[in-house]
C-alpha cells in the first residue's frame, strides 16, 4: 500500500514538473520568436 502511494506521488510530481517544463519552453519560444521578429524588421 505504501509503495503504491509513493508511486502515485512521484507520478503527480513528474506531471507537475513536465507541465512546468512545457510552460517554460513555450514562454521562452515566444520570447525568442518575438525577438527575432523584431530583428527582422
Amino acid at each position: 500500500m505504501l509503495s503504491v502511494t509513493m508511486l502515485d506521488e512521484t507520478l503527480e510530481l513528474q506531471k507537475a514538473l513536465g507541465g512546468c517544463v512545457i510552460f517554460l519552453s513555450l514562454f521562452l519560444y515566444i520570447k525568442l520568436s518575438r525577438r527575432y521578429a523584431l530583428n527582422d524588421k
